[in-house]
């Protein structure tokens, strides 16, 4: 399993409205959201069409940041439906076409938010030290995602699997080890 592309039990995909059109990142009824900087998902992942749409309908993805997502593809020589090329030539004018290009390119594609799982838990992890409880965004981010079994290790005050020891050092590492074999799935 590819755990930075599915959940255990994936969320239907969300084709909600955009109409965020006052504000940078999206609004929404999450416990908790942080931008992820593309500088930081670039070398872990390759988004695609469906992830960057629930990246910016989730708030982890700012319009101008898909932007810059596709043009860096379109650099580097990957395929790119006519949605997507359409994206590339956006100006920062045209910044409130992004969803519904991004909903044109996703029609085919199936639940994008494993990749956002696999991206929120790296970030924060790299980040700790700028949470005050970092192990508590963790529980919010495991209720945000519909409680993933493969987060199960990584939050506090629930049943430890294979008598695995428990307190905060050993949940920070085995969620260093999650994102180690997410890496290399």
């Amino acid at each position: 399993m590819d755990c930075r592309r599915e959940l255990s039990d994936p969320p239907a995909f969300r084709s909600r409205g955009f109409d965020q059109r006052d504000t940078e990142y999206a609004m929404n009824d999450h416990l908790v959201r942080f931008p992820i900087p593309v500088d930081f998902i670039a070398p872990r992942v390759s988004l695609r069409a469906a992830e960057l749409a629930n990246g910016l309908a989730d708030g982890w993805l700012a319009a101008r940041d898909v932007v810059s997502v596709v043009r860096k593809d379109a650099i580097e020589g990957r395929p790119l439906s006519k949605a997507l090329e359409e994206i590339t030539l956006l100006l920062d004018d045209d910044l409130d076409e992004v969803p519904r290009l991004l909903v044109a390119a996703t029609e085919q594609e199936e639940d994008a938010s494993g990749v956002w799982l696999f991206l929120s838990l790296a970030w924060l992890f790299d980040h700790r030290e700028e949470f005050p409880d970092p192990l508590g965004v963790i529980e919010m981010l495991f209720a945000d995602f519909g409680y993933p079994e493969q987060m199960i290790g990584l939050v506090r005050n629930m049943p430890v699997v294979d008598s695995a020891p428990g307190g905060v050092e050993a949940i920070e590492r085995r969620w260093a080890t999650f994102l180690d074999e997410c890496a290399r799935a």
